[in-house]
């Protein structure tokens, strides 16, 4: 009890020092860069502290029987917290690329591809975590992962012409022949004010 206190002061602490204390040192720097990565840690480093406070805890009791089990919990949900880090570190890094990288190129191709690629990155690492994760709990992923590529495979074909359309979107964008505003007149004939790509 008096170690999972312990911790549990230090959890708090550490969630006071990184959500109050630290941004008045990190406001007075040129980016934004700093201010969204301690925000964006708040949160991990908290549930980090308190799961390791509880494990270490439950290894002072006399249940050697279970330690196999509790060991692959803690396992399991260090893997969790890791990966809500790493996507928390990812989403900042990605605001701030859009805050201040973005702000300075001629075009608007990364602000349209940045949620696209925050919302498929966000997916990429928790499925790799879930894979981990089952990894650790002796189930075994191969299965998985061959049903995900039939699967896959499978939506491509269903979803050709909507990712046809959205590659054909991409490279408009990203070749900026075309932009917001230009007025174009097709070859069959149609014409009209760019509204959106």
């Amino acid at each position: 009890a008096g170690i999972f206190a312990f911790f549990l002061l230090l959890a708090v602490a550490a969630r006071f020092l990184l959500g109050r204390l630290v941004p008045l040192f990190t406001k007075r720097t040129r980016t934004a860069l700093d201010d969204l990565l301690v925000k964006a840690l708040v949160a991990p480093v908290f549930l980090a502290l308190i799961f390791l406070g509880a494990y270490l805890a439950i290894l002072r009791l006399p249940l050697e029987q279970y330690a196999a089990t509790y060991n692959k919990i803690f396992i399991v949900i260090a893997i969790a917290v890791a990966t809500l880090a790493v996507v928390r570190i990812g989403n900042a890094l990605l605001a701030w690329y859009g805050l201040e990288v973005s702000q300075r190129t001629d075009t608007d191709f990364d602000d349209k591809v940045l949620p696209v690629v925050r919302r498929v990155g966000s997916v990429a690492i928790w499925a790799i975590g879930l894979m981990l994760i089952l990894d650790q709990l002796t189930i075994d992923i191969s299965p998985l992962i061959a049903s995900l590529g039939i699967g896959g495979l499978a939506i491509a074909i269903a979803l050709q012409p909507t990712l046809s359309n959205f590659m054909a979107g991409t490279y408009v964008i990203s070749d900026a022949v075309i932009r917001k505003g230009h007025y174009v007149m097709l070859d069959s004939g149609q014409e009209g004010l760019v509204e959106d790509i």
